[in-house]
């Protein structure tokens, strides 16, 4: 009897089952109602003045809150200009690697603008060198070099060449007379001295010379490049296609008005002979070249297949003909 009485003393009530879930749930209505209640009777700004907001966003995971929160309706209830204002944007930019994309965006372009300038250019060179070759009756090149669209490293064409001279002289030009300028303007405003008179005007041409033939030399010696041959994408090499020295780059300077004063006749060889190699090329043992850089020089890619065809042709009804001789 006593074993029963405590056996039904220990056993739970069924009343009591579950006592702990049920007050838990009721406690969480409780609190949410009362937490409603305060929401609606307290102002905000008074909860907000008496919370850290700052050190409640550090606990809060900031993801799963906005996906409870409607972004329009809270983007339509703040003042973006006044946001704006006090965002640091230029930081904001510079984070986000705006400049960098601008940056690479724009040297892309030039680069595929000027890549494109050269193509053209000798596109133009190639055609002239097939017709020079057609007067002339040269036979077609051989080699697959010469019969694909590559251009790295094949002897630069007339035209190419014009025009990096023009950019070179007025590069000279440009420098120079920035220098004469500037060099008047403090003679007269320091020590009371114009720039003018027969012997003013001698020395000016003598230092034009000098300067254009120090740019040509030191440029040429240094990267087998002026200013006009990098824009166009020229280099001064060897015939064996390694760099110059300096004395090659100072006897073929020192040649170039000789080529220049002579009716024109020393540079000629640059258009009738198929390496482009002018007479101070030639007393200086140098040849110029295609060399884009990072860049692959090669034609535009119809001109390319059409002269593959074409020398191509070529060769076959010079083979054939050859035959029929013997």
């Amino acid at each position: 009897m006593a074993h029963s009485d405590q056996s039904s003393t220990d056993a739970p009530s069924p009343g009591r089952t579950g006592t702990p879930g049920r007050l838990g749930r009721m406690a969480g209505r409780v609190t949410g109602k009362v937490t409603e209640l305060a929401v609606e009777a307290v102002p905000p700004e008074v909860i907000l003045d008496h919370v850290d907001v700052n050190a409640l966003l550090d606990r809060v995971d900031v993801d799963r809150l906005l996906d409870r929160v409607d972004v329009a309706r809270l983007i339509d209830r703040v003042d973006l200009d006044e946001l704006l204002q006090r965002v640091d944007v230029e930081a904001l930019v510079q984070r986000a690697g705006i400049p960098a994309l601008i940056r690479e965006s724009t040297g892309e372009f030039a680069g595929d603008a000027l890549t494109g300038a050269r193509r053209q250019i000798a596109g133009v060179d190639t055609i002239l060198d097939a017709a020079v070759g057609r007067v002339l009756r040269r036979k077609a090149p051989s080699g697959s070099r010469r019969l694909s669209g590559s251009l790295t490293g094949r002897p630069a064409g007339a035209l190419a060449r014009l025009l990096a001279a023009a950019a070179d002289l007025a590069t000279v030009l440009g420098c120079y007379t920035a220098f004469t300028a500037i060099l008047g303007f403090l003679l007269h405003t320091l020590l009371g001295v114009g720039l003018g008179g027969t012997a003013s005007h001698v020395l000016s041409t003598v230092g034009l010379f000098c300067w254009a033939a120090l740019y040509l030399v030191v440029s040429t010696a240094l990267s087998g490049r002026t200013v006009g041959k990098r824009i166009l994408g020229l280099r001064v090499v060897r015939p064996d296609g390694d760099p110059i020295r300096p004395r090659a780059a100072a006897v073929r300077t020192l040649v170039l008005p000789v080529s220049v004063l002579a009716f024109g006749l020393g540079l000629a060889p640059i258009v009738l002979r198929r390496d482009h190699r002018g007479l101070h090329d030639l007393a200086a043992s140098t040849e110029v070249v295609y060399d884009w850089g990072d860049r692959p020089a090669a034609l535009s890619a119809p001109l390319a297949a059409y002269l593959h065809q074409r020398l191509s042709t070529d060769s076959t009804d010079s083979t054939d003909s050859t035959d029929s001789t013997d």
